[in-house]
């Protein structure tokens, strides 16, 4: 209640109120009326020689302008008092056009315009206002002895009313287009201001702020477009952080992101004003030089950045600051280029060259050495589109048994049909996977398209298991044994129909981790292999912690068989060792029938190599083996 009390003057204050800047201008409207009169009063014929009250009207109005607009402008005016100030100077204006003789229609314009003005500010003013005016319009004439005809005293009336109706449109116009700007402004500012926020959100990295490939790409154009018609230089630098993935793998991602943004200061407080720095995604920032120079050549803001960011990073983590210690590799490509594309393509090479030369260091762009670099360099580029854009396929190399030399099986074997250098072995681009962490998704796919086919084959009445190689990091991954269940799951292929192929420096990599691994896939039925078996560093012993079932021979002693002595010996004992802990025995690599025949004196079980079968097609296989025309759907 006591709300309501104390809000009630307001409302009548506001309802007897004018705006300052109306009163004003009502104040400069008297003074203009008020000369206009005296210059009317002095012309020859003026009625005002009859009625010299007329005059000191005129002089009235033009002090009162004065006062009023003084007033008004020093705020000394203000409430309902301004209110009646402005009405008694708009009846000032009427007595004077009144005595001065004008007729009734001259005066209903002068009200015409007078509450179209008072409409404009003040609407409730306008109906306020007509009744006095009426009767000043009405009354002093009589009293200046000049009575009215009828049809003067019809006009009176009826222009008043046409007046106030005036008024009261122009007020609600005005006031509703007054409202419909200020909302479109509102509105037109929002929209820039989303506007820009947008722009910038799209052409700047969230995290650091910094700008993203996207304008780094944009500002390289300009700058290498300039440096053409000056005849300068520009420099990119291409910046990896060494060891990030321990901090994030460690520490977490929140973490490893205050240590990416710490770097992003470090880097914006190590360079010039017009450089640009820029972020290209992960832990890879760029630096663009612009007009180099040999006080401000490359290499030294290259050795600058190198060092700097050897000195800790302070961040923090739960509550404590902890020193993070990370070097920097940095690549450098300086010159002109077609285009932002090839700039950064060069500088990403370099930066290859700096980790390859052992990481923390600057190694500038050499355009002779880069053609093995470059290769490696787009073929990594491609391997991110490659699965999606069914690039991969796989072969199937055939096993047979020595014993009575029948078909046992086949090895899946990854190929890539590349669309500039056609199929690509797998020694050129499974390292590329297994360092980007790529071979996770491919290798996922290799195994389920592998069940998959031999579920169909098995259905055709061929009685035989299929061998898959797993990389260290799908083993080292917990989510493996999920992705051969549903493999397995998927192509209703049996368990103990499928082999996967250990490499041995896999095995013994993390020798407790390992076994247990391949003991839960060994829970699943599954069939254990280790490849390349006899050219790792790892001791026999350790052979019998894990569920192994079979051992293949590595190619480099069956192709020395009968050539050295060492390489018979070897066979031999590496069979008897198979021999010994009930392991079948593997031979890769078999190409002549001399070989075939060494092998089965030394009772191998199983060979696979050019001698029997060169790998296949699942076309081809499904031709030569099965007699059929067309693949299993989806290979």
């Amino acid at each position: 209640m006591g709300t309501h009390t104390v809000a009630a003057p307001a409302i009548v204050v506001e309802r007897w109120s004018l705006p300052q800047r109306a009163i004003r201008q009502a104040g400069l409207l008297f003074f203009v009326v008020g000369v206009l009169g005296l210059v009317n009063d002095v012309l020859p014929g003026s009625t005002a020689h009859e009625h010299p009250l007329s005059s000191l009207v005129d002089v009235a109005n033009t002090l009162f302008g004065v006062l009023t607009w003084s007033l008004s402008a020093r705020e000394v005016v203000r409430g309902k008092w301004s209110y009646v100030l402005t009405l008694v100077a708009l009846s000032s204006v009427a007595t004077s056009n009144v005595l001065g003789g004008l007729p009734a229609p001259t005066l209903g314009i002068w009200f015409v315009l007078i509450f179209v003005w008072v409409g404009m500010w003040f609407p409730r003013g306008v109906v306020l206002a007509s009744s006095p005016l009426a009767v000043a319009a009405y009354v002093l004439p009589l009293l200046n002895g000049a009575p009215r005809t009828k049809f003067d005293l019809i006009s009176v009336f009826l222009v008043v009313p046409g007046a106030v109706l005036a008024g009261e449109v122009v007020a609600t116009t005005t006031s509703s287009l007054r409202r419909a700007h200020a909302e479109q402004q509102r509105l037109l500012t929002e929209v820039e201001a989303r506007t820009e926020e947008l722009r910038h959100q799209a052409l700047h990295d969230a995290l650091t702020g910094l700008p993203n490939r996207f304008l780094i790409s944009d500002r390289i154009e300009q700058v290498l477009a300039r440096s053409r018609r000056s005849g300068t230089q520009c420099s990119l630098l291409f910046l990896d952080l060494d060891g990030f993935k321990n901090v994030n793998d460690s520490m977490g991602h929140g973490v490893g992101d205050e240590l990416l943004k710490a770097v992003a200061r470090r880097l914006s407080a190590s360079i010039r004003e017009a450089d640009t720095i820029g972020r290209m995604g992960g832990d890879e920032f760029v630096i663009l030089i612009d007009g180099a120079t040999l006080s401000i050549a490359p290499e030294l803001v290259a050795e600058r950045v190198v060092q700097v960011m050897r000195e800790p990073f302070d961040i923090p983590v739960e509550g404590a600051v902890v020193p993070f210690s990370v070097t920097t590799s940095v690549g450098i490509a300086t010159g002109d280029r077609p285009g932002a594309s090839e700039l950064i393509r060069d500088a990403d090479i370099a930066l290859y060259q700096a980790k390859d030369a052992g990481k923390n260091r600057f190694v500038p762009f050499d355009n002779e050495a880069d053609s093995e670099l470059r290769r490696r360099f787009e073929l990594e580029l491609d391997l991110r589109s490659a699965l999606a854009e069914q690039q991969f396929f796989l072969v199937y190399q055939p096993i047979y048994d020595l014993a009575d030399l029948s078909l046992s099986g086949v090895e899946a074997l990854l190929r890539w049909e590349h669309r500039t250098w056609g199929e690509l072995q797998p020694d050129e681009f499974i390292p590329l996977l297994e360092s980007s962490g790529q071979i996770i998704e491919v290798g996922r796919w290799v195994l389920a398209q592998a069940c998959t086919q031999m579920a169909h084959w098995r259905s055709r009445g061929i009685d035989m298991s299929i061998s898959v190689n797993v990389s260290p990091r799908q083993l080292g991954r917990e989510g493996f044994i999920q992705d051969v269940r549903e493999a397995l799951s998927a192509s209703a292929l049996p368990a103990e129909a499928l082999t996967l192929e250990i490499n041995e420096t896999t095995l013994m990599r993390d020798r407790p981790t390992t076994a247990k691994r391949l003991t839960e896939l060994k829970r699943l039925g599954v069939r254990i292999s280790i490849d390349d078996f006899g050219t790792g560093y790892s001791s026999l012993s350790y052979l019998q912690q894990f569920p192994v079932d079979s051992l293949k021979i590595d190619r480099i002693f069956v192709e020395a068989i009968s050539r050295s002595p060492e390489s018979d010996a070897l066979i031999h004992t590496l069979v008897q060792l198979g021999r010994d802990l009930g392991l079948r025995t593997v031979a890769e690599g078999v190409e002549s029938p001399l070989q075939v025949e060494h092998l089965q004196a030394e009772h191998v079980n199983l060979a696979q190599g050019f001698m029997f079968a060169r790998p296949l097609t699942s076309e081809q296989f499904s031709a030569q083996f099965l007699h059929e025309d067309h693949p299993v759907e989806g290979d």
